[in-house]
């Protein structure tokens, strides 16, 4: 774990046990996939305002980096975290309740007062003990200004949500000094990996890789999705493997990262002058029950 150090605004505090509270609720989750069905009118008119209820708590990870904060006007009650795992023009949302009714909708996002609606072609139905539901998606990371201090969710809950987040680009700011160091420690030039003009991909012509009996064993034993950090270089060939979400034990990550590293190729990624370079893959497998 990065050392946060002491905070340089009061929003920059890193409590352990509230990093536990929220591995408890947010991040030790079950989660389903969805494909995002057509948006319609929400039931309840009008948002439902939470001020915040307390610091952001941030982590900077060994392997991504988190800003979370609960929200609660005394009745109710909602957590909401930022996350990522490397550089990049998207970022992961996760919001959550112990005290609103989850919909099986696609969310949609705004910052305010100005941001554009992002909607997710998918999204994951969250639930985790001590009733608390939500969705978890990834939208682009917003553009904002000084005046961007809410996030507006929508469709998520049986009301809206409009988060009193204090200045978001703050936030932002603070995460991205998370990813840079991260991306720093892998060897990644930080600026260069924010000014790709085309990312890693997988080339699925050639894709071989068998790992169906792999993930058979990580579901046997208790995940059912793994999410795989893959280091692409400048001709295509993974030469880092690290399992960040989902992993088991030490010998399983280590099959499931030898499997794709002989088998998988892939298309390097491309810097701003169009020129390959290393960069990263995030590859997500999952296994359904009876499958």
């Amino acid at each position: 774990m990065y050392p946060v150090g002491e905070p340089a605004h009061p929003w920059r505090v890193f409590r352990r046990e509230m990093i536990l509270f929220l591995q408890r609720i947010g991040l030790l989750c079950a989660c389903l996939a969805f494909l995002a069905p057509p948006v319609s009118a929400t039931d309840v008119d009008g948002p439902l305002v939470l001020p915040p209820a307390g610091s952001w708590i941030v982590d900077f990870a060994e392997d991504r980096c988190v800003v979370a904060r609960q929200f609660s006007d005394g009745e109710d009650a909602a957590v909401l975290k930022f996350s990522s795992f490397l550089p990049s023009d998207r970022m992961t949302v996760q919001v959550i309740s112990n005290t609103l009714s989850a919909r099986n909708k696609a969310p949609v996002a705004r910052v305010l007062p100005a941001g554009e609606p992002a909607t997710p072609q998918m999204f994951e139905r969250v639930s985790a003990e001590g009733g608390w539901n939500g969705a978890g998606f990834e939208m682009p990371r917003p553009e904002t200004d000084a005046d961007a201090t809410a996030l507006l969710i929508e469709k998520t809950f049986n009301q809206d949500l409009q988060l009193q987040t204090g200045a978001i680009a703050e936030v932002l700011q603070v995460m991205q000094t998370c990813e840079d160091d991260l991306a720093v420690s892998l060897g990644l030039d930080p600026a260069q990996q924010r000014n790709l003009s085309q990312k890693a991909s997988i080339d699925w012509d050639s894709w071989g890789v068998k790992t169906s009996s792999l993930q058979k064993k990580f579901f046997q034993a208790g995940s059912m999705r793994q999410k795989v950090r893959l280091l692409v270089d400048e001709e295509g060939k993974v030469i880092g493997c690290h399992v960040i979400e989902g992993a088991v034990s030490q010998d399983l990550d280590e099959q499931m990262c030898a499997a794709i590293t002989k088998d998988a190729q892939f298309e390097p990624a491309l810097d701003a002058d169009a020129q390959p370079v290393k960069s990263y893959y995030l590859h997500m497998m999952s296994v359904m029950r009876g499958g």
